[in-house]
């Protein structure tokens, strides 16, 4: 009708007649005219139905698909536009944070392309037209000339790119990137297909925003998951309903099954716990019911898959929504079997003496005054004490002590019942409770006691213990005066034993120390020349007696000393010497234990004093040293040095000799030294093989 009108027009203005075929002519050029406008309409409207089809499919594309497969997404779109839309390429560009375009995914008829950086030399352009249009249709590349790289433009002539249709893709608000529409030839766009297009941009840019945030989710759940897992804790997750949700390593160790065992069963048979009272609980439920956190106590055991049963400590918590909703519970618990195991040793500690494990000192006062009730008359208590317990520490070393306090606490535990209180209140004193025992039965136990402290024996040692008891027979009997004579009768035999037992510890020691006969033949010829040397100088009888006793004990102390290292067949080190040193002052400590022995005991502590003041223990010099000291000095050294030893032979007796008067004045009293050569060695007395029948 639009054509007729023209038509009608024309013949009213037409300032001539119009002939036949002048009209068929014009009919004609119109009628073609209305083919072509319908052509292009019908072209028009395919292209835009085309157009739409593609923003279908990509609709459905990256709405079926997972977004884990965007990349393959995004390539997939990008050669169906190029094929669909007859391009030269259709290229992806995002924008770093430095504004250059990373191409990350590009499409051309012949292949794929990506890894192509563009630096905008005036990215303000850029963004004022995207600004002002909502896109950028460059119909000519050389538009470009000083706003991209020179390197990018290149590309685009290889390419033989010539218009390029920019859509901008925009996520939260800003321009993250642009799908570019590139043809070979200038390609027209209309504002129908440029709206379409924004639309397919806008879809990619939603599918790219939403995988990001897929991503960043999936990287805190894997960030949660890890941390979860590194706990030292056990973790468990359920869900509104009490089913498990998720699970660590340490809760599976700890319930015995597996996550994937585990996962949507409900907790409660799965974590079947107890309280001290062995009762059931289900705990997870009345946080999910109730809304509040729990903090349980330590007396909770837990009944694993394989029936083990663990102690353990747990708290458990709500998951709430943004609006305060419950959607599940978190569990989170530990074993606390060591825990528990160092509380019990702390505990026990605290009322166990650590080297005996009998009681201590604070359980005995506790237990005594509970004990202490007339349903427990009579009350007998004992009180025990190891004669020679100071010797032996000093002799020995507190090792040895210890081995006698843990003998005399085995013999105490064998003589008595199963609930007596036996305790160490301290040192080397013991002390028993007998609740309902007359005197009688507490006579039967301390003779049990002495009966098997008789059989033990801790060589050199042989273990003797002080005993005294008393009973509470009536309640208006204050225990504390029960305990205290106890003592006193303990203390009594303690005194009348004491020297006696001292006395035999000491002899032991000595008959141990000569049943080696190559320290008894030592012990010989350093008495037979100290004696020889004492005459020469007119000692005294009772002087010469003392000498004597002190000469076959000078090496008493070494009974104290590892018997690999005074046998050690190679040089002593400084630390192993150091060690053998200690034996005049182990000997002073033994001898001075018996009141008899003291006067010996100061001569034995000195004799390896050395005449300047070089020796030991005290470094002593001179005259200071008393006279027997200086004597055996010498009589030791020369015997030592004419005797095989491990590490070395025997020195020939002249070499020895010069070595005396060589020390003179240094190691020896020099008046002494002389005297001892030329009067004892030199002289007529007797000889080394004399000295060996004596």
């Amino acid at each position: 009708m639009a054509i007729l009108s023209r038509f009608e027009g024309l013949l009213e203005i037409a300032p001539f007649q119009w002939s036949l075929p002048v009209i068929l002519i014009v009919v004609l050029i119109g009628f073609s005219y209305f083919i072509y406008r319908t052509k292009q309409v019908r072209d028009k409207l395919r292209r835009q139905l085309t157009v739409s089809e593609l923003l279908r499919r990509t609709s459905t594309r990256f709405g079926e698909e997972p977004s884990v497969h965007l990349s393959n997404q995004i390539d997939e779109m990008l050669h169906d536009i190029t094929q669909t839309l007859d391009l030269g390429a259709c290229l992806l560009f995002q924008i770093d944070h430095r504004q250059r375009w990373q191409l990350t995914h590009g499409r051309s008829h012949q292949m794929a392309m990506s890894g192509i950086t563009i630096d905008l030399k005036d990215p303000a352009w850029f963004e004022t037209q995207f600004l002002n249009e909502g896109y950028l249709h460059i119909r000519d590349r050389e538009i470009l000339v000083g706003k991209i790289d020179d390197m990018a433009l290149g590309y685009m002539a290889r390419a033989k790119l010539q218009s390029i249709l920019l859509v901008p893709m925009i996520i939260e608000e800003s321009i993250q990137g642009a799908l570019a529409f590139a043809s070979q030839k200038t390609k027209p766009w209309n504002k129908q297909e440029i709206r379409l297009l924004t639309v397919l941009a806008n879809i990619l840019s939603d599918a790219i925003d939403k995988a990001d945030i897929e991503f960043r989710l999936r990287e805190e759940r894997e960030r949660l998951r890890i941390t979860i897992q590194s706990l030292g804790d056990a973790f468990i997750a359920t869900n509104a309903y009490g089913q498990i949700t998720m699970l660590n390593k340490q809760a599976e160790t700890l319930i015995g099954l597996s996550e994937k065992e585990a996962l949507n069963h409900r907790l409660r048979d799965i974590f079947v716990v107890r309280n001290k009272d062995g009762r059931l609980l289900d705990p997870v439920q009345d946080v999910l019911r109730d809304g509040r956190s729990l903090q349980l106590s330590d007396d909770l055991t837990l009944l694993a898959a394989d029936g083990t049963q663990i102690p353990i400590s747990d708290s458990i918590a709500p998951i709430r929504n943004e609006s305060g909703q419950i959607q599940g519970a978190v569990l989170i618990f530990r074993d606390v079997t060591l825990e528990k195991e160092k509380q019990e040793h702390i505990l026990y500690l605290s009322f166990h003496d650590q080297l005996t494990g009998l009681y201590n000192r604070r359980f005995f006062e506790e237990e005594l005054r509970r004990l202490d009730t007339p349903r427990n008359l009579p009350f007998a208590v004992i009180m025990a004490d190891i004669n020679g317990l100071k010797l032996a520490n000093d002799a020995f070393g507190h090792s040895m002590g210890d081995e006698l306090l843990k003998a005399t606490a085995n013999s105490l535990k064998n003589a008595c019942r199963a609930d007596d209180i036996i305790a160490r209140l301290g040192g080397d004193e013991f002390a028993i409770l007998l609740p309902k025992t007359d005197y009688q039965e507490a006579a039967e136990v301390v003779r049990r006691i002495h009966q098997n402290t008789e059989s033990l024996t801790i060589e050199p040692l042989v273990i003797s213990l002080a005993i005294g008891w008393d009973v509470k027979a009536r309640s208006d009997v204050n225990i504390r005066e029960t305990l205290a004579r106890a003592e006193e009768n303990m203390y009594r035999q303690k005194l009348t034993q004491g020297h006696q037992i001292r006395r035999s510890i000491v002899d032991s020691i000595i008959q141990s120390r000569m049943e080696s006969e190559m320290d008894r033949n030592h012990t010989q010829r350093v008495r037979f020349y100290a004696l020889e040397l004492g005459r020469i100088l007119g000692l005294s009888d009772g002087h010469l007696d003392t000498l004597a006793t002190a000469a076959l004990l000078h090496d008493i102390g070494q009974v104290g000393i590892d018997p690999g290292l005074l046998r050690k067949p190679s040089p002593l080190t400084p630390q192993e010497f150091e060690e053998i040193r200690r034996h005049p002052a182990i000997g002073y400590r033994i001898l001075n234990s018996v009141p008899e022995l003291s006067d010996i005991a100061d001569i034995v502590l000195k004799h390896h004093e050395h005449w300047d003041g070089s020796g030991y223990p005290l470094g002593l010099k001179g005259s200071d040293i008393p006279l027997e000291s200086r004597i055996l000095t010498i009589a030791d050294a020369y015997t030592s040095m004419t005797e095989k030893r491990p590490f070395r032979p025997a020195r020939p007796p002249h070499a020895a000799r010069e070595e005396i008067l060589q020390y003179a004045g240094r190691q020896f009293d020099p008046h002494l030294a002389h005297r001892f050569v030329e009067e004892v060695l030199d002289g007529n007395h007797e000889n080394e093989q004399q000295s060996k029948k004596r």
